[in-house]
């Protein structure tokens, strides 16, 4: 990982609340699939273990999606937007479920695991329609249109659990962030190849804990997307925006994304206004980047007429997925 040298100008509290309440710049307001070269979703899919009457266990869930109800929600937004490509992290894989999971609440993920077909999430997310490639954790993958994306190295509708290249957990993260990562697996549409870069940092609390997502940011920025144009996206688990200096992976975000740099934030209104939230209508935390294309997103349930992905009655997620339309 390259080395740089930060200076951390705290933020003071009554000035973050002010950025928080910033007002929401628009998207392009759709949500149905567009006639742009790319249609791109990010979402993190984890409930904060919130299921309604219920709480999923730390153990297997680890704040994954673990309510079967919920999923099939999110299953029927997925196939009515149809992306082309999906980035979905906080995926609970079926490796978690031990036997002492199977019996329970039938809706709790684990119960009867080993019967339920398709046996994986992020199948049963998406449909047969897609490829799959996930990161080493399993818990972060990402899927494409099968007729639309070819990705390599994993064979059209195939399901490839461990097909991305996974860069290494940083040594600055310790045991922190077992279920985090930076990976990347290669794919073409239209006789044009591209990295695609999944992503999901370490929710950093403090300055003690921030060098793990620093070298996460830069894993995602410069060693891992060299050598390629880039699609990345994913939780980044920070708000470089409305606390640009608070940690120095907020700080080194502006050295990689923005006009003048190698990557655009497609959520990120271009004139500057602060973007739309995508955690608990206070923080953007989920970004979509690219250095080759152009275009907006929406943060569905945030922008104005759109809906959540979770529906409007379980609504069991904490963040809100990103829908942009892209073109080259």
């Amino acid at each position: 990982m390259k080395r740089i040298s930060l200076r951390v100008r705290p933020i003071a509290g009554a000035a973050l609340a002010a950025l928080v309440a910033c007002t929401n710049a628009p998207g392009p307001k759709t949500e149905t699939k567009t006639d742009a070269w790319l249609n791109v979703l990010s979402v993190n899919v984890g409930n904060l273990d919130e299921v309604v009457d219920k709480t999923c266990g730390v153990a297997p869930y680890q704040g994954g999606l673990c309510s079967i109800a919920q999923e099939e929600i999110i299953a029927a937004n997925l196939a009515r937007l149809r992306p082309d490509v999906a980035f979905l992290t906080e995926l609970v894989d079926s490796g978690r479920c031990e036997a002492d999971s199977w019996e329970g609440d039938t809706d709790l993920l684990c119960t009867g695991a080993p019967d339920r077909d398709p046996k994986e999430q992020v199948r049963r997310l998406v449909g047969d329609d897609y490829t799959i490639s996930c990161a080493s954790t399993h818990a972060t993958c990402v899927a494409v249109l099968s007729e639309r994306v070819t990705l390599h190295g994993c064979a059209a509708g195939e399901l490839c659990l461990d097909g991305n290249d996974t860069a290494p957990h940083p040594d600055a993260c310790g045991t922190m962030g077992s279920r985090t990562s930076v990976s990347r697996i290669d794919a073409t549409v239209d006789d044009v190849s591209f990295a695609l870069i999944p992503v999901h940092a370490l929710n950093a609390l403090n300055q003690d804990e921030d060098p793990c997502r620093l070298a996460q940011f830069n894993l995602a920025l410069e060693d891992v997307s060299t050598g390629a144009d880039a699609l990345i996206a994913g939780d980044w688990n920070m708000d470089p925006y409305r606390a640009p200096d608070a940690f120095p992976s907020g700080i080194y975000w502006h050295t990689q994304v923005g006009p003048e740099a190698r990557f655009t934030a497609h959520n990120v209104p271009g004139d500057g206004s602060t973007p739309t939230p995508t955690w608990a209508t206070a923080a953007t935390l989920d970004f979509v980047l690219s250095d080759f294309l152009q275009g907006e997103c929406d943060v569905l349930g945030e922008t104005e007429g759109t809906t959540r992905i979770d529906g409007e009655d379980l609504a069991t997620m904490d963040h809100r997925a990103v829908w942009c339309a892209l073109s080259r």
